[in-house]
């Protein structure tokens, strides 16, 4: 059986300095505000890494985070989050998909989603979105949901769609008719 861990909005902990003019009128003074008003407290380093040992007992094959691995998408925190990625495996065996609050303002690719291009990559080796990895019968396919900015690689990848309407829209209509009665997602090309 395939394990698949999925994290949602990890908001990793980092001392972000004090903010300069010109951040102070962006959607970062919006974060900043909201970690101030108890968000710092439920997100606790102590309780993420308590998350993490305990999925790691289970033994995950792959591992999927997805989006808000960042508060306020400072460039430390892209570096920082890098090293957490690292920490959870090799990039093979760990998907990421940015959220909003990496995204909170352009940051350039260097400094920002650049560390985490590993974990963003597709089977194909192509680092841009959508993004398909297959493990096992598990296809996974990680799409950047922003508008188009420097944020989001361009969009550029029809086999990918394609995939993804096998997998997702075919695939399980026929599962509905009784074609086939399984939990696991079929493998895309099939």
């Amino acid at each position: 059986m395939f394990r698949l861990a999925h994290f949602s909005d990890p908001h990793l902990h980092f001392a972000a300095p004090p903010p300069r003019l010109g951040e102070r009128f962006s959607k970062r003074s919006l974060s900043r505000l909201s970690w101030s008003r108890g968000r710092r407290e439920l997100q606790s380093p102590q309780v993420l890494a308590a998350a993490v040992a305990d999925v790691r007992a289970y033994a995950p094959d792959h591992w999927l985070i997805s989006g808000d691995i960042t508060n306020f998408s400072l460039p430390g925190e892209f570096v920082a989050a890098g090293h957490w990625l690292a920490s959870l495996g090799d990039p093979h065996n760990v998907s990421v998909v940015p959220g909003n609050h990496d995204a909170l303002v352009p940051v350039p690719l260097t400094d920002g989603w650049g560390h985490w291009q590993p974990w963003m990559t597709g089977d194909d080796g192509r680092a841009a979105f959508p993004y398909l990895r297959v493990r096992g019968e598990l296809a996974l396919i990680g799409r950047c949901s922003w508008k188009r900015s420097r944020h989001c690689w361009p969009i550029s990848a029809p086999g990918v769609w394609r995939a993804w309407w096998r997998c997702t829209i075919r695939r399980p209509m026929a599962w509905s008719r009784g074609a086939r009665r399984s939990m696991t997602a079929p493998r895309c090309g099939q």
